[in-house]
């Protein structure tokens, strides 16, 4: 056929890497077996989108330490507006008019907003 060997080995490459022909070596030789069939689908990952806030940042404008856990539980479920705006009732509202905590006022407020 006359082709370079630098073509049949990146043909071979992309083939290989397509799941289309499998290759093996034994004893200085290679084996290769090619599929009749089309690779089965890869599966597409896409990436989650990154979330803006996040439990230690809400922790942080809140001033809270305790249980980093129970608060990721919390603002899982909602989105970035609803927490934005339940984060910003709290943090708006001054602490004489705050019965119990700062984070009990964003937590009645996300579920109030969600």
């Amino acid at each position: 056929m006359g082709l370079p060997e630098g073509t049949v080995r990146s043909w071979l490459g992309h083939l290989r890497k397509a799941g289309y022909l499998e290759a093996k070596r034994l004893n200085g030789k290679v084996q290769v077996t090619i599929e009749n069939r089309a690779p089965a689908a890869r599966a597409i990952v896409t990436p989650q989108p990154t979330r803006f806030f996040t439990a230690a940042k809400v922790m942080r404008a809140l001033n809270e330490r305790s249980d980093p856990d129970a608060m990721d539980e919390a603002i899982t479920g909602h989105s970035d507006t609803v927490i934005r705006r339940a984060l910003a009732g709290a943090m708006a509202t001054p602490a004489e008019k705050i019965r119990r905590s700062r984070t009990a006022l964003f937590l009645f407020l996300l579920n109030r907003y969600a």
